[in-house]
């Protein structure tokens, strides 16, 4: 049930909106010349201004041969220039080099660890690259000095996990929500972080929490619903299932979900009915009836029934465009699961009059 639960609620899909995606060939300009450590002569210095200067300009218009060029210049003359190599790294990555342009990216960082988009880049570059221990070491350090940015403590959550440490992300994510309050995304994070770890009974606290604060949400207390029947609280999940339709009888994912519960409990005629209720209710919109009726299908295939029921899920009231989408739904799920589930022989001959060119055919 949790696959249904938590993938096909019309959420956030996680918190990919928060966290920093950057091009390194375009992002954090370094506004300047900004740093002149090196000992240079002054006209050494006159020259590596110029050519920092105008492979900032050249990079601007597009030309980008000439930019590296120049900056490959000022950067001999200032092997200390954090600025001048920062600027190169990209292209390094461009070329092939990557061992250089990790060791340019981490010298600009740990140079000015204060730099924040210096930090910024190369703590993405080290997570993109599969270096999580980097990659959280650099958040870590950016999350003390920008406490506020909860976009850092998303970013440092993803490394966490992608390192396999979930209990360590989960507490970004609790930073996040002590700071910014509940959110849908944050809680959405954590639901399947705890679905990964196997903690139920977390889930289940952390649905409960976010349907409390949200208390006339019906997808909430939908996904609340899969949660308790998961976790084996049936009653409670029909509960707040019918408590949801209460709320809005037109939700049809809500039948669904209730039908699931009928399903586990093994009662056949009420699971049908309540996908009838669904398809039959006028003010589910065909994308949702759509939805609900392939993923009906694909449910008969994995259990090896018979398909010939799918006729009686036919309203009458619905138009030719909607059967002439039915039917192409149907068709792709029928062909897709004959693929995956070991079907009865004799399943494609009992489709219904309306799957004529399967039964004819099949999914050749």
């Amino acid at each position: 049930m949790m696959e249904m639960g938590i993938r096909k609620y019309g959420f956030t899909r996680g918190l990919t909106c928060l966290i920093f995606v950057f091009i390194l060939c375009g992002c954090a300009s370094t506004k300047g010349i900004a740093d002149k450590s090196g000992e240079l002569s002054s006209e050494d210095r006159r020259k590596f201004d110029y050519f920092y200067l105008e492979a900032e300009r050249l990079k601007a218009i597009g030309e980008n041969d000439a930019a590296f060029d120049l900056m490959s210049r000022a950067a001999d003359l200032d092997t200390t220039s954090a600025a001048a190599r920062f600027f190169l790294a990209p292209y390094y990555l461009r070329m092939g080099f990557y061992e250089q342009a990790r060791k340019d990216l981490r010298y600009a960082a740990e140079k000015y660890p204060d730099n924040y988009w210096y930090n910024v880049v190369y703590a993405n570059f080290s997570q993109q690259s599969n270096r999580h221990d980097e990659a959280i070491r650099i958040w870590t350090r950016l999350l003390e000095q920008n406490p506020d940015k909860p976009e850092i403590n998303s970013a440092l959550a993803e490394a966490y996990t992608a390192k396999g440490d979930m209990k360590q992300a989960v507490a970004c994510y609790d930073r996040m929500e002590s700071s910014m309050g509940m959110m849908e995304p944050i809680t959405i994070e954590k639901l399947k972080l705890y679905e990964y770890m196997g903690d139920k009974e977390a889930m289940v606290a952390e649905a409960e929490k976010l349907q409390r604060t949200f208390p006339r949400n019906t997808d909430y207390m939908r996904l609340l619903g899969d949660i308790y029947l998961e976790a084996g609280n049936d009653s409670a999940a029909l509960s707040i299932y019918n408590k949801a339709l209460d709320l809005e009888p037109e939700n049809g994912y809500i039948y669904l979900s209730r039908a699931g519960y009928y399903e586990k409990r093994g009662d056949t005629i009420a699971y049908n009915n309540e996908i009838r209720n669904a398809l039959m209710n006028r003010r589910i919109d065909v994308d949702t009836k759509l939805s609900i009726f392939s993923t009906y299908i694909v449910g008969l295939m994995k259990k090896k029934q018979e398909l010939n029921r799918v006729d009686s899920y036919l309203p009458r009231c619905w138009n030719s465009t909607l059967r002439k989408n039915l039917f192409i739904v149907c068709s792709v799920c029928i062909c897709r699961a004959v693929k995956i589930f070991p079907v009865p022989r004799n399943s494609m001959r009992l489709l219904p009059i309306w799957l004529l060119p399967i039964r004819k055919t099949g999914c050749n």
